[in-house]
Formats: structure tokens, sequence, C-alpha cells
């Protein structure tokens, strides 16, 4: 993938996502702390790669102890339609390429339509998730979510992704 990546240059061809409708009140705050801790949680969501590549010609990624991944608000509410303001949005959004200079390979934004609708938008590069863990780290977030505004502490137990890598080797 970093090489085809390398190969078609600044193409979004990698770029998987899209949005999910929630129906209800979010608390912006609330969220992005629960996005906070799902880059904890999750030492495969905090890989980046690099341009360049190691003495050998292999291509370079790491996995950073710490990445801030924010989640800005759009509040699309006064626009005629802000469904498919919202649509559009995420749509040019898609068609962006992630820059490989070791910085985040997800965007994440919450697209507000009204006090009761949002959208929250996921564009991620897939050698960081494919469209099947898309669905495992909805279920994450809202869990996560769910566990802050209920005041409980937060399932913070994970698969490392560093050592599959290892037991793969």
């Amino acid at each position: 993938i970093w090489l085809e990546q390398m190969v078609q240059g600044d193409s979004p061809l990698y770029n998987i996502g899209g949005y999910l409708h929630i129906e209800g009140a979010v608390d912006p705050e609330r969220f992005q702390q629960a996005i906070d801790l799902l880059v904890q949680k999750h030492d495969a969501l905090r890989t980046v790669l690099l341009c360049e590549a190691d003495a050998g010609g292999v291509p370079m990624q790491t996995l950073v102890d710490t990445l801030a991944v924010q989640v800005p608000v759009h509040d699309l509410s006064d626009q005629p339609d802000p469904q498919a303001s919202a649509q559009a949005w995420v749509q040019q959004r898609m068609a962006m390429a992630f820059p490989l200079d070791g910085g985040p390979l997800l965007r994440l934004a919450l697209l507000k339509l009204n006090d009761a609708s949002f959208y929250f938008v996921i564009q991620v590069h897939q050698i960081v998730l494919d469209g099947w863990s898309i669905g495992l780290m909805f279920k994450e977030l809202g869990e996560l979510y769910s566990a802050l505004e209920s005041n409980q502490a937060p399932d913070l137990s994970a698969p490392s992704y560093v050592a599959f890598i290892e037991d793969d080797a």
C-alpha cells in the first residue's frame, strides 16, 4: 500500500470512510474525550507513514506513543438543506489525500445538522483500518462515549498491533 501510494502521489486511492448519522444530542467535548481514549487504546490508530525509506529501501512506518486527533465540529444547521450540505462536505473531504509526512492517517469531524442530528465523519488511510474494522471502531467509540456519559471507567484493554506484528514475524 505504501509503495502504491508513493506511485500514485497525491491520490485519495486508499482513503476509506464515510459518515455515521447520529440521531440525538452529542456533547462535542465528551465525544473528543472518547476519541482520545480510542486512539490511546488502539496502537494501530497511531500508525504514521514517513516519506523516506530505511537504508535497505524499505518503507518506514512507526506507531507513535501519542497522537492528537482533533474532532472539529462544523455547524451546518443554518444551511438551507443541512443534510445535502453535510453529504457534499463528506464527498469533498474524501477526495483529499493523506500526506505521508508522519501525521495522523485519520481525519474525523462532527457535522451538526441540528441540535438532535449529527454526522460523525471518518476518513482514514487503508493502511490503518479496513472496512470491517471501521464498524468495530464505531462500536467501541459508542461504548467509550456511553461510559464517559455514565461516569463509569471505560474499558481501555485491547489487543496490541505491535504484538501482532511481532508474533507474525
